[in-house]
C-alpha cells in the first residue's frame, strides 16, 4: 500500500511510520528543509520536502497514494502568536486533507486531540462530547479549530477518519511529560503540583496502532479517541514510584506559589528555552479541568487493545534511564511484574 505522512519527524509520526515500514509498505513523509528526517530514511521511508502550509508541495507526494495520515501539527504551550500557529495547525491540516481528498486517497486520518473537545468536567465522556469554548491556550484553540475543518470535509464526502490521541507518552517522548519522569529517576520532584488534574495517558506505540486501524477499519466521517488509562497527576507519580522505588513527594506545592511563578516567568523564560507563557498556559489548562476521555469506541469498532498500562509505564522508565532500569527496586507486586518483563525482553 502506498501511503503519504506528515509529522514523521514527530514523536508520533515517527512511530507510526516506523510501524508502516516495518509491515512493507510504501511510506511517503512529508518534511521540511530544516528538519532531521535521517530516522525516517534508516526505516526506508522515502522522504518528500515540502511544507503543509505551502499547499503546492503536496501535490506531487500525494499523487496515487491510498491512505493520508495527517500527524503534522506544532505543539506548544505559551505561544503568543496565534496567527502563525492558526497557518500551520489549522490552514494546514485543510492544505493535507483537501489535497489528499484531490489526490483520490481512499483514507485520509486526520490526528487530532482530545483538547480539541475541550475540559470534561470532572466526568469520563465519550467522543460525543463538545468544547465549552474556553480556550486555554494557542494549541487547543487551534486543534479545536482543525478538528472542525476535518469534520466539515468529511460531511462534504471526503473519506475522513478522526483520531484523538489523550496524553501521550513512552521511549523517544520529548514534552514536559518526559520532562516529569526524567525528573522523576533523578529523584528531582520535590513537590507535588496539581495531584488531582485527570489525565487520559496512552502509549505512543499503541497511539500509532490506533492510527492505523482508524484508517483501515474506520468508519467514513468517524471518530476515535485513543487513551488508555485516566490518572490524576498523584496517582502517576504512584505508578513510577512502584515500579522504580523512587519514593513521589508528599508535599503539595501551593497554588498561590505556582499562579505567581507563571506570572514571573516570561522574565526567566529564555533560560529555558521556553516560550514566555508556557507556565500561564499550563496553569490554565490545568487549574479547574480534567481530562478523562474513553476509548470504548476505538476498542469496540476498531478492536484497539492498548498495552498493559504498567508495562507501557515499565517500558517508558527503563527506556529514560542511565542504567537501563537496573537500579529500580519496585516498591508493589505489580510494579516488579511489569520490570521483570521488560528486562527480560530486552535480555
Amino acid at each position: 500500500m502506498r501511503i503519504f505522512l506528515t509529522g514523521g519527524t514527530g514523536f508520533l509520526g515517527g512511530a507510526l511510520a516506523a510501524r508502516l515500514a516495518a509491515e512493507r509498505h510504501e511510506v511517503i513523509a512529508l518534511a521540511r528543509k530544516t528538519s532531521d528526517a535521517s530516522a525516517l530514511s534508516r526505516n526506508g521511508v522515502r522522504i518528500a520536502v515540502g511544507d503543509v502550509v505551502d499547499r503546492a508541495s503536496l501535490r506531487e507526494p500525494m499523487a496515487h497514494v491510498d491512505t493520508v495520515f495527517h500527524v503534522a501539527a506544532w505543539y506548544e504551550l505559551g505561544v503568543r502568536d496565534l496567527e502563525r500557529m492558526r497557518r500551520i495547525n489549522v490552514e494546514g491540516t485543510r492544505n493535507v486533507l483537501e489535497v489528499a481528498a484531490e489526490a483520490g486517497a481512499r483514507s485520509i486520518v486526520h490526528t487530532s486531540s482530545v483538547a480539541a473537545l475541550g475540559s470534561t468536567g470532572g466526568k469520563l465522556v465519550d467522543e460525543g462530547h463538545r468544547h465549552p469554548g474556553d480556550f486555554a491556550s494557542a494549541y487547543e484553540r487551534t486543534k479545536f479549530e482543525s478538528h472542525e475543518v476535518a469534520r466539515e470535509l468529511a460531511r462534504e464526502g471526503a473519506p475522513v477518519r478522526i483520531a484523538l490521541p489523550g496524553t501521550i507518552f513512552g521511549p523517544g517522548d520529548k514534552s514536559l511529560v518526559a520532562t516529569a519522569v526524567q525528573a522523576h529517576l533523578r529523584g528531582r520532584i520535590r513537590f507535588r503540583a496539581f495531584s488531582d488534574l485527570a489525565l487520559s495517558m496512552v502509549l505512543v506505540d499503541d497511539c500509532a496502532a490506533g492510527l492505523q486501524l482508524a484508517a483501515f477499519r474506520g468508519a467514513m466521517g468517524g471518530e476515535y479517541i485513543f487513551a488508555d488509562r485516566v490518572l490524576r497527576v498523584g496517582e502517576w507519580l504512584e505508578k513510577m514510584a512502584d515500579i522504580t522505588g523512587i519514593e513521589p513527594p508528599r508535599r503539595q506545592l501551593p497554588r498561590g506559589l505556582i499562579r505567581a511563578a507563571a506570572a514571573a516567568f516570561p522574565l526567566f523564560a529564555p533560560l529555558f528555552k521556553m516560550a514566555p507563557d508556557t507556565l500561564k498556559d499550563g496553569l490554565a489548562m490545568a487549574e479547574g479541568r480534567s481530562w478523562m476521555f474513553s476509548s470504548e469506541r476505538a476498542r469496540r469498532e476498531l478492536g484497539w487493545s492498548p498495552t498493559d498500562f504498567e508495562l507501557a509505564l515499565a517500558r517508558t522508565l527503563v527506556a529514560f534511564d542511565p542504567e537501563g532500569g537496573r537500579r529500580f527496586r519496585p516498591r508493589t507486586e505489580q510494579g516488579r511484574a511489569a520490570l521483570e518483563t521488560v528486562l527480560g525482553a530486552l535480555a
